[in-house]
């Protein structure tokens, strides 16, 4: 197995779940997920943050 092969199998393993569906995509070519996927992650992120934050006013006026 060359290099690459070896960097990108430990990076993914370092990283975890995110690492094990980045490979999935990879896998089935299913890159059109990908910016689906990630603005799922940042919309939760941002709810859960932004329920008892000083955050909460700045989101009530994006929506």
């Amino acid at each position: 197995m060359n290099f690459v092969h070896r960097f990108a199998r430990n990076t993914t393993a370092r990283v975890g779940i995110a690492g094990g569906l980045l490979t999935f995509f990879w896998r089935r070519k299913l890159w059109w997920m990908t910016p689906l996927v990630a603005m799922l992650l940042v919309l939760g992120i941002l709810v859960i943050f932004g329920q008892s934050s000083a955050i909460s006013a700045f989101i009530y006026t994006i929506f």
